[in-house]
């Protein structure tokens, strides 16, 4: 669980994406809080992106310290893959369909820790989900 953490952290941190313009002219480069344009003034357009990676990575946080209540936190695991997966919608709806007009999106290596993000926390969940069978295979054998 740390490691999904460490990398929606990191994502938090670096650029995401930019707008290619058609024609001559500078990128606009996407941030999960805001869009900086080629005049460096930056547009909060796109802070949902944001809170949403912010919260995963609280309730993420949250999580790894309930490791007593192994079934909260297996379903925080689960709260937390759903976040990821709305991140990834909230990701290709401001990339591809509220894209400036007359420019291209390509996506950024950032984008891909979310995913990575994604995978820890299912094997998380999965080992949550194990160690809370043994034990209760432990407490039915006393």
């Amino acid at each position: 669980m740390f490691l999904a953490v460490v990398a929606a952290f990191v994502c938090l941190c670096l650029p995401i994406g930019y707008y290619e313009p058609e024609g001559m002219g500078v990128n606009s480069v996407l941030f999960n809080l805001w869009v900086k344009d080629a005049d460096g003034v930056a547009h909060l357009s796109v802070a949902a992106l944001f809170g949403v990676l912010l919260v995963t990575c609280a309730i993420g946080l949250y999580a790894i310290f309930k490791f007593k209540n192994r079934i909260l936190q297996a379903r925080l695991c689960m709260f937390c893959i759903l976040m990821l997966v709305g991140w990834y919608l909230l990701y290709g709806f401001y990339g591809y369909q509220a894209k400036p007009e007359g420019t291209t999106f390509h996506f950024d290596f950032a984008a891909c820790l979310p995913f990575v993000s994604l995978i820890f926390y299912v094997m998380a969940r999965k080992g949550v989900i194990a160690d809370e069978k043994l034990v209760r295979a432990a407490d039915r054998i006393r």
